[in-house]
């Protein structure tokens, strides 16, 4: 009876492993970590949402981190970001790095 059951088990577990494997390996999103910081580097919460393909998504960091990630399909040209802030704030500086070893977005902002 125990040689019943082995079979189908080892059968399941092996699809688990080469399915998971597969997906792991040709995965084409990353992690884009996202940031928005102050001229001295100090993290600010602002509404932000990312539009791809015309469907716009918000995307807001949690309340005690203000640097957050967001995974997304490696095609920077398919997507563009931006930030919602108040009237009193500007943004002054922006960096993009999407690539699979290190992506971040940046957004620095300068009070008016």
């Amino acid at each position: 009876m125990p040689k019943k059951r082995l079979i189908p088990a080892l059968v399941l577990f092996g699809v688990l492993i080469i399915g998971g494997s597969y997906w792991y390996l040709y995965d084409d999103r990353v992690d884009v970590k996202i940031e928005v910081v102050d001229e001295k580097n100090v993290p600010q919460q602002v509404s932000m949402f990312v539009v791809e393909s015309g469907e716009m998504y918000p995307f807001r960091p949690s309340s005690t981190d203000t640097s957050g990630k967001i995974r997304l399909k490696l095609e920077p040209s398919k997507y563009r970001f931006d930030i919602l802030t108040s009237s009193d704030w500007e943004k002054i500086d922006e960096t993009k790095v999407v690539n699979k070893e290190n992506s971040k977005l940046r957004f620095v902002l300068k009070k008016k």
